[in-house]
């Protein structure tokens, strides 16, 4: 019906979680034109970026992105150890080693999450800042485990929030 809508709907980049690369499973948000066909085969996140551009999306993308169902196959990750519910998200291995250069070693040391403390702030002007995996860090390593379980249901509680009201861009 829709050609340029045409093609998998699964796909993977290589992302990084506790230091370790790892397949980063999503759902496909954007037209196959607007995907670099020898990058996907490297499975890099830069044959995949144009996701962030309204336009380069699929009917269904626009509304998968709206509520992060994207990200619902990285469950599969969970499941496998690769990932937690909570932590600092998997970056692409070339933002990865961007930040490991800037001295960020989060990803690093902990196992990449669903849900982290800057993702809970989609939307807002603080999506995005690095202050956040580092608090989570410092709460990680300061609190007893009851505390970090506390901390981390109301992380996965303001998750579901954002899901609900539809705040994806």
């Amino acid at each position: 019906m829709f050609p340029e809508c045409a093609g998998p709907m699964f796909f993977y980049y290589n992302g990084v979680s506790a230091g370790k690369i790892i397949p980063k499973y999503k759902i496909r948000l954007i037209k196959t034109k607007y995907i670099e066909p020898e990058g996907a085969k490297r499975h890099d996140w830069i044959a995949y970026s144009a996701e962030w551009t309204p336009d380069s999306r699929t009917y269904i993308g626009q509304f998968v992105k709206k509520f992060y169902l994207d990200e619902l196959p990285q469950f599969w990750s969970v499941l496998k150890g690769d990932m937690s519910i909570v932590g600092p998200r998997p970056l692409s291995v070339l933002h990865y080693e961007r930040d490991r250069a800037q001295g960020n070693v989060t990803r690093f040391l902990l196992r990449g999450g669903l849900l982290g403390l800057g993702h809970i702030n989609k939307g807002t002007s603080e999506m995005g800042n690095p202050v956040y995996e580092y608090e989570y860090v410092d709460q990680y390593l300061k609190r007893s485990s009851f505390g970090l379980l506390c901390l981390d249901l109301w992380i996965i509680w303001k998750g579901i929030l954002v899901i609900v009201k539809g705040g994806g861009h």
